[in-house]
């Protein structure tokens, strides 16, 4: 339902609701919209510009009135020029530009800007980024614990990119032609807060275009479940300290993506038991352990595990706590991994197919009876499975 709230200067249209992304700030969304920095700030309380971080959500006046509508994106023009030539190109005049960009004055031009003529209003992707990025996108903001992240780094031509999320490494893949995805997962146990991206953008003249914002990062939903009567020896710190490192020094970066569609369930019934992220206690212990995966019960005709999705299988042996363990490699950083099996169908080097049956569901390592264990490891962090399957990531 709409509503209207009369007699604050400065707005008109509907008001709705923006969230920023990397590189936007308040000066640009003002260009975008066409609405004063100052009246942006007052409507959102914002007492100081640098406070926005990727993630933060304005309160948006949009115009509603056909003659005031944002026309349609076009090319972008880049301040290598001052307003007067900007609009002598396009057959105005400075002070349209000034107007169409939502400037104060004809010299408010800073280095790095990206500005418009009339002719050519592109408000929809107007940000500053500086030549030659085109966009970058993170999918969803804000981040949120144990999602999966998606950063996407669009150029006008052939660059090399590398960056960090609070100092995890980010990797870059190119998929089409001056496109570049990095998938990143959030940890379920990541402390929450502002956090810090860093992306570089260097092309061929060796010129390194480096971007830096803040960026929030919120609690997931996660219940407490408690665990009683497992072997003392699957929660040792010493035996469980030594499988974590076997395991991630398993896993290296594969450049090549092998899937294009939502994973499959792995299991024919997928009767789901514990959820991903729950904060765990075991033996009535204190909560010191979360859930990495999703466990399924035995609700098939059958004790078939299968590939989500076309990989390579990278490992397969029998580990403490995740009993009988396979590791499948589907390119891009992302692992799907299937712990506490009865049988092996296939072993390291093999590659497998969507629907290929690879175990069998069993009781081995650190369980209270026969279920298969569903990990999605992404840049080495394990991240709740089932977004997978809900939806092609990226």
């Amino acid at each position: 339902m709409q509503l209207n709230i009369p007699g604050y200067p400065g707005v008109t249209g509907t008001l709705e609701i923006k969230t920023l992304n990397l590189g936007e700030s308040l000066f640009t969304i003002s260009q975008r919209y066409k609405i004063a920095p100052e009246v942006l700030a007052q409507l959102n309380r914002i007492t100081s510009p640098d406070s926005l971080y990727a993630g933060s959500e304005l309160i948006v006046p949009i115009k509603t009135d056909s003659n005031e509508a944002t026309s349609t994106p076009k090319d972008l023009i880049y301040p290598d020029m001052s307003t007067f030539e900007i609009g002598s190109m396009s057959g105005t005049n400075d002070w349209a530009v000034v107007l169409n960009n939502g400037l104060l004055n004809s010299w408010g031009m800073l280095p790095g800007d990206k500005f418009q003529a009339p002719a050519q209003a592109n408000m929809q992707n107007l940000s500053k980024l500086a030549d030659p990025i085109d966009s970058i996108s993170i999918t969803p903001l804000p981040l949120v614990q144990g999602t999966t992240v998606i950063i996407h780094v669009t150029a006008s031509r052939p660059v090399t990119i590398t960056g960090n999320l609070s100092g995890h490494q980010l990797n870059f893949f190119p998929e089409k032609e001056n496109n570049f995805y990095a998938l990143e997962g959030i940890h379920a146990l990541a402390e929450t807060g502002l956090k810090t991206i860093e992306i570089n953008v260097s092309g061929l003249d060796n010129q390194v275009n480096h971007i830096k914002q803040g960026i929030l990062l919120e609690a997931g939903s996660f219940i407490q479940e408690a665990v009683n009567g497992v072997d003392p020896n699957t929660i040792d710190p010493a035996v469980t300290k030594q499988e974590e490192d076997l395991l991630n020094n398993i896993a290296n970066t594969s450049s090549t993506r092998l899937w294009s569609v939502p994973f499959r369930y792995p299991v024919d019934d997928p009767c789901l038991g514990s959820t991903f992220g729950n904060r765990r206690t075991y033996n009535d212990g204190t909560y010191n352990y979360y859930h990495t995966g999703v466990d399924f019960s035995v609700c098939a005709n059958n004790l078939n595990i299968y590939a989500p999705a076309p990989g390579i299988v990278i490992y397969t042996g029998l580990l403490p706590t995740k009993g009988n363990y396979t590791i499948i490699d589907h390119g891009w950083g992302v692992y799907s991994c299937y712990a506490h099996q009865s049988e092996f169908k296939v072993k390291p080097g093999d590659k497998v197919d969507t629907g290929q049956v690879i175990g069998q569901i069993g009781n081995t390592g650190r369980t209270l009876g026969p279920h298969l264990h569903w990990e999605i490891w992404v840049n080495h962090i394990p991240v709740n499975p089932l977004a997978w399957v809900e939806r092609t990531i990226p």
